[in-house]
């Protein structure tokens, strides 16, 4: 090697040390990953907020549809109820953007593919008919 070369070899090696020592401390420090849903409990309840981020709703296919009046009573999708094991009913309402409820319900009959509720969210309340079943499993943090 030439001296000519060897100082260009030095010069270069120079160069790109710096940028060495940076990839070396970027690699060293935690990586953070967003959350693509928060959980947070609601003053005074037993039970939850889901916030999810808009690209984890878009994954999770959220659907929401309007409660509805009819007669004494307020009409659900029945896709929207979700059980307990000891048969306690629940569905999610959509309470601000991208932020999930869950719900008691008290069903007076299913029909169809309608739920009729004595108690549950208020006609007009957003409630989760596709996704319910992955929002409790965030909420309860099944499968972490």
């Amino acid at each position: 090697m030439t001296p000519r070369q060897q100082l260009v070899t030095v010069i270069a090696v120079v160069a790109i040390l710096p940028a060495l020592a940076g990839c070396r401390a970027a690699a060293s420090e935690p990586v953070t990953k967003a959350e693509p849903a928060h959980v947070e409990h609601v003053e005074g309840s037993e039970i939850s907020a889901v916030t999810l981020t808009a690209r984890a709703a878009e994954r999770l296919g959220i659907v929401t549809v309007p409660a509805r009046a009819s007669g004494s009573g307020v009409v659900i999708p029945y896709s929207a109820v979700l059980y307990e094991a000891d048969g306690t009913t629940w569905a999610y309402v959509q309470e601000g953007d991208l932020r999930y409820i869950r719900h008691a319900l008290e069903i007076e009959t299913i029909e169809g593919e309608d739920a009729m509720l004595v108690s549950g969210p208020p006609a007009g309340a957003a409630v989760v008919s596709v996704g319910a079943t992955e929002l409790y499993g965030t909420e309860f943090e099944i499968g972490h």
